[in-house]
């Protein structure tokens, strides 16, 4: 739910700045100069106003490195259906210590 209310939020402030900035540029100087200011200054509105972009470029480089699934949302609702997770609002949380200690281990291992 949180997540998706900030991917709204990045999108349409990132399409609503953009469109302001292309309408204005291509009018005074030439609708190229509109697109490439547009697009810089939407996306760069969208990151600053929502974590959205931030989250879905790294989770896609973990999932790229084999360092997350690449479905990550449902391995965490079905980790939690299962009881390994426990949600406290929009975080999950290991239910056992036990099961972060040896994902911890592994992964200083694997590094």
């Amino acid at each position: 739910m949180v997540l998706g209310r900030d991917r709204t939020t990045f999108l349409l402030l990132s399409l609503s700045a953009g469109v302001t900035v292309f309408a204005g540029a291509s009018l005074a100087v030439l609708p190229v100069v509109g697109v490439a200011g547009g697009v810089t200054v939407g996306l760069l509105a969208g990151c600053l106003q929502a974590s959205w972009a931030t989250y879905s470029v790294a989770r896609l480089w973990l999932a790229f490195r084999s360092r997350l699934p690449w479905r990550l949302m449902t391995f965490l609702r079905v980790a939690y259906q299962r009881g390994v997770l426990r949600q406290v609002g929009a975080i999950y949380q290991f239910r056992h210590v036990d099961h972060q200690r040896y994902l911890a281990d592994i992964d200083n291992k694997g590094s």
